[in-house]
């Protein structure tokens, strides 16, 4: 019995393609090789213009295959249990992936499950967002306190837009913790694995911003963060050559600005066709390049570990 093992090629002219198709055979040194054009036809621009030919060609060889009977009937035997094995494999292989993904979805929570004043205050908090069926994990230091809730139910309204819902809850906890605390804690509140997620995120924006302002050399503006958000992206742009990142504005309105280092050069500033304008987050929120409050220590020190709302009072940001 005898079976044909074939290949094809394409090029401009014919013995090109017979040479592609018999490269792509890759047969034996001993094959008896034949070689045929099927195909020719005319290549168009827009389906109008003929702009040249394209061959296609054939490449074959004929290999002498045993028939033997007995090993054609149990072939199929083989063949089913082949695919019981390789069904089987894939399942195996699809739980593995599901319960590693489940693994690296599932947030860390370190503290213990705690009851209490603030407890209470966050748990009546959340039914009236209708998130009834709440755990929350406490963990304590000297001078911070972390709140940690988990919860099987819908979350998404309890983190808002961009966490404005989760840092105003933030903020209302704060107040009470200190409120009957004689020493000021810093409060931080999370839920599922928000804030992890969107510390990768930031972190992700701030380096690809990063790379733009080396390449083109502009600086970047960030829209208004709040002091946790600039934090992340300060410490992102710290593991970051000839790029630093400062603060400017007060208040609400702080922002991070990306720039190159003194001395450092972009790497395409060729490419810096927009003048001496500003890559922005915002389109609307055009700076200046000048040294206005440019430091950005304020943004490691001093400032609560998260949260958007604070008291002018505590503000040192």
């Amino acid at each position: 019995m005898k079976k044909t093992i074939e290949a094809f090629g394409t090029g401009a002219s014919a013995e090109e393609a017979l040479l592609n198709a018999e490269k792509e055979l890759n047969a034996p040194e001993n094959a008896d090789v034949t070689r045929e054009v099927v195909d020719i036809q005319e290549k168009k621009i827009l389906g109008l213009f003929k702009s040249g030919t394209i061959y296609k060609a054939r490449a074959f060889y004929e290999i002498n295959v045993k028939n033997d009977s007995k090993k054609s009937e149990k072939k199929p035997v083989a063949k089913n249990d082949a695919k019981k094995t390789k069904d089987a494999s894939k399942k195996a292989t699809e739980k593995t992936k599901k319960s590693t993904t489940e693994a690296v979805q599932a947030p860390v929570v370190e503290g213990v499950e705690e009851n209490g004043p603030v407890q209470d205050y966050i748990r009546n908090i959340l039914k009236g967002l209708d998130i009834n069926n709440v755990k929350i994990y406490t963990q304590k230091t000297e001078d911070s306190i972390s709140f940690h809730i988990i919860s099987e139910e819908d979350y998404g309204c309890v983190i808002g837009r961009r966490g404005e819902t989760l840092d105003a809850l933030q903020y209302l906890t704060r107040l009470v913790v200190n409120r009957t605390n004689a020493e000021y804690k810093r409060v931080s509140v999370n839920i599922g694995n928000y804030r992890e997620k969107r510390t990768q995120t930031l972190t992700d924006l701030a380096k690809r911003n990063a790379n733009k302002v080396l390449k083109y050399g502009r600086s970047f503006t960030f829209e208004p963060m709040n002091p946790f958000e600039r934090r992340v992206i300060h410490t992102a742009i710290q593991e970051i050559e000839n790029v630093e990142s400062y603060s400017i504005g007060s208040e609400d309105h702080r922002r991070v600005v990306i720039k190159l280092v003194d001395g450092a050069k972009p790497t395409h500033p060729s490419s810096n066709r927009g003048g001496r304008r500003n890559n922005n987050y915002s389109s609307n929120n055009v700076v200046s390049s000048t040294s206005e409050n440019t430091t950005h220590k304020s943004d490691f020190s001093g400032a609560s570990l998260y949260g958007k709302i604070e008291p002018r009072a505590k503000n040192h940001d």
